[in-house]
């Protein structure tokens, strides 16, 4: 709660150390009021209110002191802040000024002259000029929303002593020149502006510790962005760079930076680090498989995925043809996921295999042969050890001992397939337990994968160990880049090739098969209906094969049902090749379409349409009538 005074004048002489004032906009209040005082060489702001009668008296209070040390006037345009703006030079000791028009109410210039004294300059969707050098200023935040002459403004400022700078959305197309002067920033943000290219020249700012890049255009990083070993911190959302790959600023290509700087990698290998995380895939075809071994042992997860990913297509199976188990050493370096070490040796000692399972690295990797001294990558590469990656060591151990589920028969997998799509997770946890040990069955694997889509539920939680364990890789890649886009990841899914695409949309239909009870209702809110809606739909568009399945899902008995809540459905020309369906039921939209029309009257042998109307509806008997006369056409109401 704020203390109230009559006037300002009031609350100054009862805060002789008050410094400055902060003015900002309240919902609440005609103007929200903060005294500033210093603590350890930090303005600390404390509110206050003044009496609303007293506030036209404020301007003439306010420019009357003419040492203060900060003042600050947020998203307010009033006479008050229009007389600071004519009087600012007046207030020749300040040291932070701040000032943030209101956004979207037109465009202010303020001149900036005789300011000496001034440290922090930061200024929000405002013009600015300023008029005279400024040598003290460290900080200047400047925002300006229109394309400015930023060159004019570093002019002024002091190279020796300014630390950091931003200079947001000022239509910038690559990083000032007049910005290498300045060889003691420690931060520097570019945010909003139309670079195109990393600036490769701020390698010579030593002192830089953090980098925003956020919200520009830059497509691709160039190899000299992993020699900045002394930043803390690189942001790159909201880039083209990041919009096709997984590099999210810091979280991704800072730590691979830090990673790289603390074991000094070779700058060849920083390079293809680069390329594995930006998809570059003409960087790393041509990679030496030691190099992309190194890849896996980083502790940056993406670079580990996509060197796997390079390596499954340039590496042979080792165990494929002629290998003979029996007298065998392997050694396993680091994890292999979904596995653990301990029952990877219990399984392959059962067949006279010799596990050697003391190295150290994070690397996921398995060497054939003898014994190794070091879990370093250079000696696989010198003793030209055959190389087995962990899917490889999995299909090896599946050979040796098939999992029981593998060989289950039609009961035990439809049994399996109530559990996994139980609402109940007891039921759900059960189905994933009795996987972990017994395999995934070959009908049941494509609606595993669809339920791991689904961010947060209870599915992905209890069968991402199995998927681990199972998938292959290049699937489980898939999984991790787009299980939180479940309802935008059908478009990828049937662009990629590593999928059995009939086997995938017939299971994700039954997957999420939503019954007609909840579809005749006129909005579904169930969680599974939309992707079950979007999955049919998606089938419908290809049209095909793809159709004719989906289809042949919808149909139980002599009824065809293609209701999806309100709202017309697509039917597709291949309704036609139907057999031994005789009703069909849709919502009036659909029939009202004249495509679906064409479509559905050339479906052989059918003979009732079951219609369902949403409330306060009018009904167009009169074309329905002339299209579809012959059939006995009932109607319902959805379900509210």
């Amino acid at each position: 709660m704020s203390q109230q005074y009559p006037s300002l004048s009031v609350a100054l002489a009862a805060r002789p150390d008050c410094v400055g004032l902060r003015l900002g906009y309240d919902y609440a209040a005609p103007l929200k009021i903060e005294l500033a005082t210093e603590t350890d060489g930090q303005f600390v702001f404390e509110p206050i209110s003044i009496a609303t009668e007293n506030l036209d008296l404020l301007q003439y209070e306010i420019l009357g002191r003419k040492d203060w040390q900060v003042l600050e006037c947020i998203a307010i345009l009033n006479t008050i802040t229009e007389a600071i703006l004519a009087n600012l030079s007046t207030f020749v000791r300040l040291r932070r000024f701040v000032y943030h028009h209101p956004f979207g109410i037109g465009r202010k210039h303020i001149a900036i002259d005789r300011m000496d004294s001034l440290e922090e300059l930061v200024l929000h969707e405002i013009n600015v000029e300023i008029r005279t050098q400024l040598p003290r200023v460290h900080t200047f935040l400047f925002n300006s929303f229109r394309k400015t002459a930023v060159h004019k403004l570093l002019a002024s400022l002091n190279p020796k002593v300014l630390r950091q700078v931003a200079l947001r959305h000022c239509g910038l197309m690559a990083l000032p020149k007049e910005l290498l002067a300045f060889e003691n920033l420690e931060h520097l943000g570019l945010t909003g502006n139309k670079i195109t290219e990393f600036p490769t020249e701020l390698l010579q700012f030593k002192k830089l510790k953090h980098l925003n890049l956020n919200n520009n255009k830059i497509a691709r990083l160039p190899a000299e962005i992993m020699q900045f070993e002394w930043l803390e911190e690189i942001l790159l959302n909201q880039n083209p760079v990041t919009n096709t790959t997984e590099m999210k600023g810091k979280s991704v290509l800072w730590k691979a930076v830090r990673w790289c700087a603390d074991h000094q990698t070779p700058l060849p290998q920083r390079k293809l680090f680069l390329d594995l995380m930006q998809e570059n895939h003409d960087g790393t075809k041509k990679a030496a498989i030691e190099d992309l071994m190194a890849g896996l042992c980083t502790d940056v997860e993406v670079i580990g995925r996509k060197a796997m990913n390079e390596l499954s297509r340039q590496l042979p199976d080792p165990f494929a043809d002629g290998f003979e188990p029996t007298k065998q050493t392997i050694s396993i370096v680091g994890k292999v996921k979904g596995l653990s070490v301990k029952e990877i040796a219990t399984q392959l000692k059962k067949h006279n295999i010799t596990v050697n399972n003391k190295l150290g690295d994070k690397t996921t990797i398995v060497c054939i042969g003898e014994k190794m001294d070091s879990d370093s990558i250079a000696e696989i590469s010198r003793r030209r050890l055959p190389v087995a990656l962990p899917h490889h060591l999995k299909d090896l151990l599946f050979r040796l001992e098939t999992p029981y589920l593998k060989e289950s028969d039609d009961d035990m997998q439809e049994n399996l397939s109530r559990l996994i799509r139980s609402q109940d997770e007891a039921n759900v946890k059960l189905a994933a337990q009795m996987m972990t040990s017994g395999g995934i069955p070959d009908e049941l694997y494509y609606q595993v994968l669809w339920l791991g889509l689904q961010t947060g539920s209870a599915q992905w939680k209890h069968f991402r160990a199995v998927l681990e364990r199972y998938a292959p890789p290049a699937h489980y890649d898939f999984l991790k880049k787009y299980r939180n886009n479940p309802y935008g990841v059908l478009g990828e899914l049937l662009k990629s090739k590593t999928f059995d695409q009939a086997a995938l949309l017939k299971a994700g239909i039954r997957a999420f098969w939503t019954p007609e009870e909840i579809r005749s209702k006129r909005y579904p809110t169930e969680p599974l209906y939309n992707f079950f809606h979007a999955i049919v739909g998606q089938c419908f568009e290809l049209g095909g094969e793809h159709a004719v399945m989906a289809l042949k899902a919808l149909v139980s008995g002599n009824t065809l049902n293609i209701l999806f809540g309100q709202g017309p459905v697509g039917v597709p020309k291949e309704v036609a090749v139907l057999e031994g369906v005789d009703t069909l039921v849709c919502s009036h939209e659909t029939v009202t379409y004249p495509a679906n029309r064409d479509n559905i009257k050339a479906m052989r042998g059918l003979k009732n349409l079951s219609v369902y109307v949403e409330p306060n509806v009018p009904v167009n008997m009169t074309m329905l009538k002339k299209s579809f006369g012959k059939l006995k056409i009932t109607f319902h109401n959805y379900i509210m």
